[in-house]
């Protein structure tokens, strides 16, 4: 699917309005009634009846803005509705842009955003009808979003949870890892949820709701029992927040099996999850080793790489931890990769595992400080 957002202009006074939402920020294309059509880059002239335009944009953009009535829009756009998760984010502005409708996908797919950005851009009124937003609440579909968390519990679980939240049912919410600001801090938290510091303090707060936000793998290790019969909570929502860095080295040519391999063992010994990996880091020498590169777009983890001078200034500093060893001096010139790697990548100054070696790779970890 396309990344780009869709414009679509069907009237006079829609074609000119479109000369000012094209100010958005970020890649898009405009459509435009062959009728009022001004060449320009980036738009597109169609002719009517719309119906097959709007079929194949639907089908091609992740978000779409219908410069027309709301009734006109739902009717165009009905036929070619799945769910919230497949959905793109339509947003229906009327031609004098005195409104910005979210229509659709407005928490999963970003139109609540983007009515409130047009509306920013244009000054029209934001129409926004999510429950959560009206309520000033926590969206609980999309927590974390903007940061890359992931959600780890069945769809159905996430409805309950949503309808608790909404309807001022008693929720906690317990973070061990992962970004702080998901909350602005000016705000304060709506009177049915209860912040949490420990887990026992989930278990002992009120209602059948709480949210998760942890890195580790079981939440409580060794348990005997379902983690929802543990802390009471007969709805837990776990989220994965991408927190940890993971510092390798490795000999050339080391295929991706073995890498992973190293990487799937050292998370399970620590009780970490693979979904929050973030970063992989390592020295700059190894950026395009085709090992690590495959082992980074497994995770959906980006590479970080440091030079010579910036790892051997971690041994050198006195500031953490750990010493320079043998083999990676004679090879690189540095007194280790894996290590300094991970600490730099996270700005922490401690590690979770030191390193780990095979023969062919290394490994350390580091939670990151946010």
């Amino acid at each position: 699917m396309n990344t780009k957002t869709a414009f679509v202009a069907i009237s006079k006074k829609g074609a000119c309005l479109v000369q000012d939402l094209e100010e958005l920020e970020g890649d898009k294309d405009v459509f435009i009634n062959r009728r009022w059509f001004v060449s320009k880059d980036g738009r597109s002239a169609f002719d009517l009846p719309i119906k097959p335009t709007i079929e194949k944009i639907f089908a091609d953009y992740q978000k779409i803005i219908l410069i027309m009535p709301v009734g006109a829009a739902v009717r165009l756009i009905a036929p070619y509705l799945q769910d919230k998760y497949a959905d793109p984010a339509v947003v229906c502005v009327d031609d004098s842009g005195n409104f910005a409708v979210s229509l659709l996908s407005g928490h999963l797919g970003g139109a609540d955003q983007l009515a409130q950005e047009i509306s920013s851009l244009i000054g029209s009124i934001p129409v926004i009808t999510s429950a959560s937003y009206i309520g000033r609440t926590i969206a609980v579909d999309i927590l974390g979003q903007e940061f890359g968390w992931t959600i780890e519990s069945l769809t159905s679980t996430v409805t309950k949870a949503s309808a608790d939240v909404v309807n001022g049912e008693p929720v906690a919410i317990y973070q061990q890892a992962g970004e702080p600001t998901w909350w602005p801090d000016h705000d304060s938290l709506p009177n049915n949820i209860t912040k949490c510091t420990t887990l026992d303090s989930v278990k002992d707060a009120p209602g059948d709701t709480a949210l998760i936000i942890s890195d580790e793998m079981e939440l409580i290790r060794y348990r005997t029992q379902p983690i929802e019969q543990v802390l009471l909570k007969p709805n837990i929502v776990l989220y994965r927040p991408r927190s940890l860095v993971i510092g390798m080295g490795c000999r050339k040519g080391v295929k991706f099996e073995d890498l992973q391999q190293l990487l799937v063992s050292s998370l399970s010994d620590l009780n970490l999850s693979p979904k929050s990996i973030r970063t992989i880091a390592t020295a700059d020498i190894k950026s395009t080793e085709p090992g690590l590169v495959e082992l980074s777009d497994y995770y959906s983890a980006r590479i970080t790489t440091y030079n010579v001078r910036q790892l051997n200034a971690v041994f050198e500093s006195g500031e953490y931890p750990i010493s320079p060893y043998d083999s990676p001096q004679r090879l690189l010139g540095v007194g280790g990769v894996c290590e300094p790697s991970a600490l730099l990548a996270s700005g922490n100054t401690q590690l979770i595992m030191h390193k780990r070696k095979t023969d062919r790779a290394t490994i350390a970890i580091a939670r990151i400080v946010f």
